[in-house]
């Protein structure tokens, strides 16, 4: 059974910038210019975080995204 992962996006404002963190990857914390490479990051860096102590972590976890952006 895969275990899932959220990670969420949000923009802030006062910064410019997004940024994604997750509950369930303590340390996940990544900041963008925009989104697309903000999620595309905290893809890669969330399978690195996993891959340390999971095999194949693509095979084995699947991740979502909560994205909060501009608009909301």
């Amino acid at each position: 059974m895969k275990k899932n992962i959220v990670i969420k996006v949000e923009w802030v404002e006062e910064d410019g910038m997004y940024l994604a963190t997750s509950e369930d990857l303590a340390g996940l914390i990544i900041q963008e210019k925009k989104l697309e490479e903000c999620c595309d990051t905290a893809r890669r860096f969330a399978y690195d975080m996993i891959g340390e102590y999971q095999s194949e972590p693509e095979k084995n976890v699947t991740i979502d995204f909560d994205v909060l952006d501009k608009a909301g």
